[in-house]
């Protein structure tokens, strides 16, 4: 009988009983502020918030002693009694203000936390007060009345005694806190690098972290991690019409090595969050698999998207988002610092060459000579053809090449091709001023040097050698490239011949291998993009076809493209990118900018040439046919005078000095 009693009462049913307010509280307090360098976060991003130009955090007893002093608006006497408790903002008046939230802070969260384990001291004065105004908190509740007192505008928020009355929260704190918090410190002046950021530990004399106000992350970047780091960065930026974001930041080159773990740095309009999906794109995919190498990279990176296509209602810290098309962004990403690193890649062993301030500008001038010495003797004539391109090459080659080059079939149309005779010159205005703005940023010395080139041969797939008068020159294969298929896009506007396809290839499915679609695969935000992708294509097809041979029928299938120069077709397997960047990075609103970006986008696609090329018939490329329409036609912009596109290696004279012939 005590057994079925027992057993009973077992089995009966606890019960409900609702929680304490202190409890609720200090439960909530628990999920936001789980260690000191919180606590710096969210004050640091209330100080922002609050437009303060310097900031200054201090701290002590391994972060439980937390002082944040900025000079921002200050905060009004009359809220100071409802300030520590929680959800009370200044930020947010509706759920529907979510989707426009541009600051920090909104849930009204972070100080009732803050207060509700730690004693809080607050002092404060607006422009318009008198005096400033000191609070004190216990449990997220106004101990007395705010005192007066003198101060300068701003607000001083002192924590003391965190985690108080949290004992396992003390015991179980590692001893790391201070490299915490100058983790959070860095990151935000890195960020906000137009606000003055302090950092000190432990009432020491000098500050930890010391920057000053300056125009660009990279001189912060330098007083906190210093010149190896600064100095191995590289600048990124996209603006991405299609996905409709803009990304701007600075990712170290593929041969620094000199960090001990990773910094990977991102801010989502301007918020401070981890994306595991764009670190593994960019640690393991680009800089491990693509590139090969085995570095800790630096990357800073700030992500600004439509507030309306981020959930920032994900967490109670807010350090996690979600995006709309955010594996679409991320790829976008990902190609655009590969890209980056790449064209690096070409130049980074030619850094020495460049000139010192102060240096005479390089002038491409051949000088003048009263007496033709034998080491002054010029034995190339840029005119002389090698006797190479004449030959018959061997068949297996040629199939080698159009294998690698070429994944798609075409042939040329003779029915879709204009004689010169019929060559209309255009009427629009708008292309009339992109081609004024190409001659007038000519450099008329350097086009004369590049007319008596004589290509020499190549360094390796981004770099060759080209003689020019009395020096020899490494010159960056792929920037020419790109500048010559641009300018040949703009001169040859409504007049191209057309590479037309033996079959249509289909806009879907070309969008799916860009995008990386397996058939099996479905995916909401890619199906989007690709009715998208064969909607507006179709819809522009006319304009398409007419300027640029670009003809695509109504069945959204592309028939062919256009010839930029002679016996030359661009890398097929780039096309799907193509196709799908003259949607996201082309906007067809205004025609002078249409017009240009599609001349930059056939410029991009078609100064791209297999990696996997015979070396063979990667010189019979260049020497053939790129270099000397360059040759030819490329007026070459002011920018090469200064960037490392053209780098002199010697001259004659020095070659003779060593060989006593050249």
């Amino acid at each position: 009988m005590e057994q079925k009693i027992e057993h009973k009462s077992e089995m009966q049913a606890p019960q409900i009983i609702k929680l304490d307010d202190s409890v609720i509280n200090r439960i909530a307090a628990g999920e936001i502020i789980q260690n000191p360098s919180n606590c710096v976060k969210e004050l640091i991003e209330n100080s922002i918030d609050a437009k303060a130009k310097q900031i200054q955090v201090n701290t002590k007893q391994n972060g439980l002693y937390i002082q944040i002093i900025d000079n921002g608006t200050g905060i009004l006497k009359e809220n100071l009694e409802i300030l520590a408790e929680r959800f009370t903002t200044s930020k947010l008046r509706k759920y529907e203000d979510l989707e426009k939230m541009s600051t920090y802070g909104f849930r009204g969260e972070a100080l009732a936390s803050i207060a509700e384990i730690s004693r809080l001291t607050v002092q404060t004065k607006t422009r318009d007060q008198l005096f400033a105004y000191k609070a004190q908190y216990i449990g997220g509740k106004l101990i007395e009345e705010p005192t007066t007192l003198a101060g300068n505008q701003g607000t001083t928020i002192t924590i003391d005694d965190l985690f108080y009355n949290v004992p396992m929260k003390t015991k179980t704190m590692t001893n790391d806190q201070f490299s915490k918090i100058f983790d959070v410190v860095s990151k935000y002046a890195i960020h906000n690098h137009r606000i003055s950021f302090g950092l000190k530990k432990n009432d020491e004399k000098n500050n930890v972290i010391k920057t000053q106000p300056s125009d660009t992350p990279i001189n912060a970047i330098r007083l906190i991690f210093g010149n190896n780091v600064a100095n191995a960065l590289i600048k990124v930026f996209i603006e991405n019409i299609g996905l409709k974001f803009n990304l701007q930041g600075y990712v170290s080159k593929t041969d620094f090595n000199a960090l001990k773990k990773g910094q990977f740095i991102l801010f989502i309009n301007h918020r401070n969050v981890e994306s595991k999906s764009l670190k593994k794109a960019l640690f393991e995919d680009v800089y491990r698999k693509i590139l090969n190498v085995s570095v800790i990279p630096f990357i800073y990176l700030s992500l600004e998207v439509d507030p309306r296509s981020v959930d920032v209602n994900v967490s109670p810290t807010k350090h996690e988002v979600h995006l709309l098309n955010e594996d679409l962004i991320v790829e976008s990403i990902k190609n655009v610092v590969h890209e980056t690193l790449m064209k690096t890649n070409e130049t980074k062993v030619m850094y020495a060459q460049k000139l010192l301030p102060g240096a005479p500008e390089i002038i491409f001038e051949t000088p003048k000579i009263d007496k033709t010495y034998a080491k002054d003797m010029i034995r190339v004539d840029p005119k002389v053809q090698s006797i190479t391109k004449f030959l018959k090459h061997n068949e297996d080659n040629q199939s080698a090449n159009r294998s690698s080059l070429q994944i798609m079939p075409f042939s040329p149309d003779s029915s879709l091709r204009k004689s010169k005779n019929n060559y209309e010159q255009t009427k629009l205005t708008s292309v009339k001023e992109l081609l004024a703005d190409v001659e007038s940023n000519c450099d008329e010395n350097l086009k004369k040097q590049i007319r008596n080139l004589k290509f020499v041969g190549n360094i390796n797939q981004f770099k060759s050698v080209i003689q020019s008068g009395h020096f020899l020159w490494c010159v960056s294969n792929r920037i020419l490239a790109w500048h010559l298929f641009y300018q040949c896009a703009l001169k040859g506007f409504s007049n191209f011949d057309a590479i037309v396809f033996n079959e249509p290839l289909k806009l879907r499915e070309l969008t799916k291998i860009g995008l990386c679609v397996k058939k099996s695969e479905t995916h909401k935000s890619k199906d989007i993009l690709i009715d998208k992708v064969e909607r507006v294509l179709v819809e522009k097809s006319e304009m398409l076809k007419e300027y640029f041979r670009i003809s695509i029928n109504k069945n959204g299938e592309l028939e062919s493209l256009p010839m930029l120069i002679s016996n030359y077709a661009p890398l097929m397997s780039s096309l799907p990118i193509f196709i799908i960047r003259l949607v996201t990075h082309v906007s067809y609103e205004n025609e002078k900018h249409c017009f240009k970006r599609i001349c930059e986008e056939l410029a991009k696609f078609y100064s791209q040439w297999s990696l996997k090329i015979d070396e063979k018939d990667y010189h019979r490329l260049m020497e053939d046919i790129i270099f000397p329409k360059i040759r030819s036609s490329l007026l070459p912009p002011k920018e090469f005078l200064h960037d490392t596109t053209f780098i002199k290696l010697t001259s004659l004279q020095d070659l003779y000095k060593i060989f006593e012939r050249c």
